[in-house]
């Protein structure tokens, strides 16, 4: 049900991890994983929520979408445990995101793997 995401086999890990999101008026970019491709999948969890999305935040604004959050396996720190995680934000308003050094830039973070893959 995910129209972009991240899915990758990490053999140190034994698992497939999938990372997708956020949704539609969601700030949350989430994850499933499963030892076989075929499944079962455990439940979805979320692996991050999105600042430029939350109320709260500074970084918050209404006008802000963030979409296409992935997991790149090729960074995968397996001694730390650490993820390397993108994602991309833009604006509902085109002169928003024009004139913002903030807004239409990919978000690079790094993460731990989810509890249930250490």
């Amino acid at each position: 049900g995910q129209a972009n995401g991240s899915l990758e086999y990490y053999p140190e890990l034994g698992h497939w991890l999938y990372v997708y999101g956020p949704n539609f008026l969601s700030n949350a970019i989430g994850y499933r994983t499963a030892e076989q491709i075929t499944g079962p999948w455990s439940e979805p969890g979320v692996l991050y929520r999105t600042p430029e999305q939350t109320p709260g935040h500074p970084a918050y604004d209404q006008r802000h979408f963030c979409y296409l959050g992935r997991a790149h396996s090729a960074f995968y720190q397996g001694q730390s445990g650490k993820l390397l995680l993108t994602y991309d934000c833009n604006s509902t308003e085109f002169f928003h995101a024009a004139s913002s050094d903030f807004i239409y830039i990919p978000r690079v973070l790094v993460l731990d793997v989810p509890k249930e893959l250490k």
